[in-house]
């Protein structure tokens, strides 16, 4: 199990909260593709 630090901002949060969905932009498309079931998303 990995720990991750996920940031974002107050509007993104909204969707975040609302729809269980958090999306990274392209620049960080190799490192969301390590998240695994069961690691911990911090935001």
């Amino acid at each position: 199990m990995n720990y991750w630090l996920c940031l974002t901002n107050a509007e993104n949060w909204e969707v975040v909260k609302n729809k269980k969905v958090w999306g990274v932009i392209d620049r960080y498309k190799n490192k969301i593709s390590q998240v695994k079931p069961g690691d911990i998303l911090i935001f």
